[in-house]
């Protein structure tokens, strides 16, 4: 064999042995990638297909017992959102509502998406009229909830001392008088319910109680002050002046926790006015407890409608007189907070009186602004409302709410309109940028915190139940939190919006957009691109990943508003077409042919169709399927942070710190969620 054939040889032994070498290599690499670090490890395997879903679907019934024509707005939650505050009030959690619906004669069946973690179902209302919590388990993809499912308040209400050094007795010379005979008690001893009920004027309120709940909920809305009402104002106006005639005054409804004790007191009208003498003036009893029937059963027993005819209290000779009011005569009112005795021992015919708040408003003084007043309807029929805030918190006014009778109308109201916030949905989206071909499965290639908040218009109609809703806007927040790749990549998203849009509008770190990227597609839906660089925009633009790990980088956020057409209305809150976060997608080093989204998310038109199939992908558009990897691994997730599951937002962190690092080995959660098709695992990121 010559020198030169010798030579051909070892060449090509030597070209075989690299070319093996490479396989072996490949082979090895591609085990890593597809199984993970841990080459012992079964757990890095999946066993098949599957969507990596953190949310899911389920049939939600909810029925109230509610008087026809009236119909209320609840929320969904997966946890109570109520707690206790330090003052001992219950109060509303910062937590967001899965979903915000409406009843239909007081029924509700509908889909809803919440975190697929979810296994109680918490159901609030802030309606006049209906309880104030249910709660019922989940386990299933069907839950019904009824008014017998209503959460008992009672270790959620304040807890109150063994004696009170403040307290009074009905008894004692100068403290409350009463409306009974001879000042004789008017409550049973046992939960405070009145007996002094005047049953004729308690039937009444079934004939106009659908429009004064309806307009209780438009005007005092929980969370909300109101505007336009005689609130605390130096004229006084927040007392009522009497007509010639009989009053009597009606309980509505109440939103407070607190067992109160409500009075009232008489004054001339031209009376010089301070507050030592307001506090000074006799006090006639009403309700000895306050706690509305809807919070709880066992404590509370002053029902809706429940009316009392007023006395008038002479304020010279402190006696009560039976008829009618002198004309022109003042009334204000005086709600104690957590006035009622409950506690075993107490002999029921005293009351705390360490927290009153009054009606008549002293300017500067905290007891004297905690009452607001308006009235509807026509002059021969005119309904006046008056609105307690027994904290010194949120100033609604619908802790204690009820209705007066003979006497002069105050603010009035026709119509009120007021935005209402809906849904709230949040979570991470987690990109890897080599598809069609395999990448590192870290997951942090383009990281992005998305927020998405609905709002409606609701129009009520004062005087009738009548109350109409429409969609008002969809504020969408993104969060570009990382970005661990060295391609440059670009981020944007599909929306279904429908065609009642009036406009989208784009904003940058607070600055508006002059020409946002926004596409139509064939079918309708917007494509809204937000940066074609991730790493420019970042200001790490020749940062390579591994030097990114541990700087500080700032964040940068994008807000989308769409408008809708508020014009087009209904009797029930609609729902929105579409749902974050939509169809999002990456731009592999901003190109707008190569797109990358979630498994089984379709791609926009500008897609270039020739990367189908290729590499590593088995996306079979013919069957809907996309974004396939032989071995079932997924190039993007969603992890659904939305109500009790807000620390799901805390992957976008670790994400980011892990460069190189397979998600099964950041999570070992991950892939024992994967195979068990979801159904285990559901807080994997904890």
């Amino acid at each position: 064999m010559g020198k030169s054939c010798v030579h051909l040889w070892k060449v090509s032994r030597m070209l075989f042995c690299a070319i093996v070498m490479s396989f072996l290599t490949v082979s090895c690499l591609e085990k890593d990638v597809y199984q993970g670090h841990d080459e012992d490890s079964k757990e890095s395997e999946l066993n098949g297909f599957f969507d990596f879903p953190t949310t899911k679907v389920v049939d939600l019934n909810v029925k109230y017992d509610l008087p026809q024509g009236y119909d209320v707005l609840f929320g969904v939650y997966d946890a109570n959102p109520l707690s206790l505050s330090k003052d001992g009030q219950v109060v509303l959690n910062e937590s967001a509502a899965l979903a915000v619906r409406s009843t239909d004669k007081g029924r509700f069946s509908g889909k809803i998406s919440i975190p697929a973690s979810t296994n109680e179902i918490y159901i609030y209302s802030s309606e006049a009229g209906v309880p104030v919590l249910l709660k019922a388990d989940l386990t299933g993809t069907s839950v019904s909830l009824t008014e017998a499912d209503r959460v008992n308040m009672e270790e959620g209400a304040v807890t109150r001392a063994a004696t009170y050094p403040n307290a009074k007795k009905v008894s004692d010379h100068g403290a409350f008088l009463t409306l009974g005979s001879d000042n004789a008690i008017t409550w049973e001893p046992l939960g405070g319910k009145p007996l002094n009920v005047d049953e004729q004027e308690t039937a009444k309120f079934k004939e106009i109680h659908t429009s004064v709940l309806t307009a209780v909920n438009a005007v005092l809305r929980e969370g909300n002050k109101p505007s336009g009402l005689v609130i605390g104002g130096g004229d006084y106006k927040t007392d009522l002046v009497t007509k010639d005639a009989k009053v009597y005054l009606r309980y509505v409804c109440g939103k407070s926790s607190s067992m109160g004790t409500l009075a009232y007191y008489c004054y001339p009208a031209d009376a010089t006015l301070s507050k030592e003498y307001i506090q000074s003036l006799p006090k006639a009893l009403v309700f000895a407890n306050t706690l509305d029937e809807s919070w709880d059963a066992n404590n509370s027993s002053l029902e809706r409608g429940t009316c009392i005819q007023l006395k008038y209290i002479d304020p010279e000779e402190r006696i009560i007189t039976d008829g009618q009011f002198p004309k022109g005569t003042r009334i204000g009112f005086v709600l104690y907070n957590n006035g009622y005795r409950k506690e075993a021992g107490a002999d029921n015919n005293s009351f705390n009186v360490k927290h009153p708040f009054y009606s008549t408003p002293v300017p500067g003084d905290e007891q004297f602004s905690h009452t607001a007043t308006f009235s509807y309807g026509e002059e021969d029929s005119k309904m006046v409302l008056v609105g307690f805030e027994d904290w010194t918190g949120d100033y609604d006014y619908n802790d204690f709410v009820f209705n007066v009778t003979g006497v002069e109308g105050t603010n009035e109201k026709k119509e009120e309109i007021t935005t209402i916030a809906g849904d709230v949905t949040r979570g991470t989206l987690a990109f890897e940028d080599n598809w069609p071909n395999e990448g590192d499965y870290d997951m942090n290639d383009v990281i992005v915190k998305y927020k998405s908040e609905t709002y409606y218009k609701r129009t009520t109609y004062l005087g009738t139940s009548k109350v109409e809703y429409s969609k008002e806007k969809v504020k969408d927040t993104y969060e570009l939190v990382w970005t661990g790749a060295s391609y440059k990549n670009g981020f944007g998203y599909k929306v279904d919006a429908g065609d009642d849009v009036t406009s989208i509008s784009v904003s940058r770190e607070n600055q508006k957009v002059s020409a946002p990227t926004i596409e139509t597609e064939p079918d309708g839906a917007k494509v809204i691109i937000l940066f074609t660089n991730a790493k420019k925009e970042l200001g790490i633009e020749n940062v390579s990943p591994e030097d990114m790990v541990g700087m500080s980088i700032k964040k940068v956020t994008f807000t989308v508003e769409t408008a809708y057409n508020e014009e087009i209305t209904s009797g029930q809150i609609p729902v929105f077409k579409d749902k974050a976060p939509y169809n999002p997608f990456v731009l592999t080093a901003g190109k707008r042919s190569h797109e990358i989204h979630l498994i089984d998310k379709a791609a926009t038109s500008k897609m270039n169709t020739k990367l189908w199939g290729t590499g590593n992908d088995v996306s079979n558009p013919n069957l809907g399927q996309y974004y396939h990897n032989k071995n079932y691994w997924p190039f993007a997730i969603n992890v659904d942070a939305s109500g009790n599951n807000q620390d799901a937002w805390s992957i976008a962190d670790k994400l980011s710190q892990h460069e190189g690092v397979r998600i099964d080995n950041s999570y070992p959660n991950f892939v024992k969620w994967a195979n068990s098709k979801g159904t285990q695992f559901t807080t994997w990121w904890k």
